[in-house]
């Protein structure tokens, strides 16, 4: 194992100090990772977390509380633009003050909530719910792209047009050091 994946250790040892005792025995807390496999023997004797394999990219689709991520699996232009880490991250295992993984608290569910809107083709309550979910998590360039997707397929380009620019800045910022 090299050092970015033995730093979920780290996490793994931060959440169990820090947040689990937050819970009750019988909270059932959700945990994303892209690395399951690796995370889930740190967690093997608490059977009230449930760890789940989620790629990057998708995180916001899925059902989670915690997300542990490495940045192994993440693009490139994420990672030096720091957007990867939402404001909610509450541990980053570094080395020499480089994040090579993180832990974060969901900052919204309303991203789930906008994702089943969109499974009823209910638009409305979709753009209603991934505009708060960005109030909770601005910089999250998924969610910025999904909304830019959303309406220029209403053929909204003026209104995809400030969500393509929030992109460009963010990406465009650490590219020019």
């Amino acid at each position: 194992m090299d050092c970015v994946y033995n730093r979920l250790k780290e996490d793994a040892d931060y959440i169990k100090k820090h947040e689990l005792r937050k819970y009750i025995p019988d909270d059932t807390i959700y945990i994303a990772t892209n690395a399951a496999h690796l995370l889930r023997p740190y967690f093997a004797k608490e059977k009230n977390v449930h760890i789940g394999y989620v790629r990057f990219p998708e995180r916001n689709q899925k059902i989670w509380d915690y997300s542990f991520f490495h940045i192994a699996l993440i693009p490139l232009e994420e990672i030096k633009a720091g957007t990867w880490l939402p404001p909610t991250t509450i541990y980053k295992a570094t080395v020499e003050g480089k994040p090579l993984s993180a832990v974060a608290k969901r900052p919204s569910y309303d991203d789930l909530k906008g994702f089943e809107a969109i499974e009823k083709n209910q638009v409305d309550s979709t753009l209603f719910y991934f505009e708060n979910y960005l109030k909770a998590d601005p910089d999250n360039i998924s969610m910025l792209s999904i909304m830019a997707n959303i309406y220029q397929q209403l053929g909204r380009n003026d209104l995809a047009q400030p969500f393509i620019n929030r992109i460009n800045e963010l990406l465009a910022e650490k590219f020019d050091d």
